[in-house]
């Protein structure tokens, strides 16, 4: 497949948490590439606006907001990256990566999005003290916080 064909195959794209560190890279690197349709939702504005890019403001846990966001831009592939800070408390963590997640699954189901690609975090399997290598799904999840001062939900 050439890479003019995978842009048009991705069609208009949605990157969730649009202002963090990962989605922006995200952006960046999609607008280098040559992509058109690009769309960032976060709840806050970006420090820097990428040429190419819609920006949206609002919050992955209000369905309604989201539902109308979808039905306005119609996106054939989501990127969710959206997660708070790790120092959040645990009720937000779930709130935004549990229940907002499939709030997000749903509504992109609902309006025909063809693509979902759900990130994380390495500490969901790293435990924080050696380098992980070659590391993809069939790691298993770490579940006890005490083998990660990072994890979160």
């Amino acid at each position: 497949m050439s890479e003019e064909d995978s842009r048009s195959s991705l069609g208009t794209v949605l990157v969730t948490g649009g202002c963090g560190g990962l989605a922006s890279q995200i952006l960046q690197l999609f607008a280098e590439r040559g992509y058109k349709q690009l769309h960032s939702i976060d709840l806050r504005q970006p420090a820097h606006c990428l040429s190419g890019v819609e920006y949206y403001s609002g919050d992955l846990t209000d369905s309604d907001a989201m539902r109308q966001l979808f039905q306005q831009i119609k996106p054939d592939t989501v990127i969710h990256t959206a997660s708070p800070k790790f120092d959040a408390p645990k009720h937000t963590m779930y709130k935004v990566n549990v229940e907002g997640t499939k709030t997000l699954i749903h509504i992109a189901q609902e309006s025909g999005t063809q693509c979902f690609v759900y990130t994380s975090s390495a500490s969901v399997i790293s435990n924080a003290q050696t380098d992980l290598h070659n590391a993809d799904e069939s790691y298993s999840v770490l579940l006890e916080e005490t083998q990660q001062p990072e994890f979160y939900v």
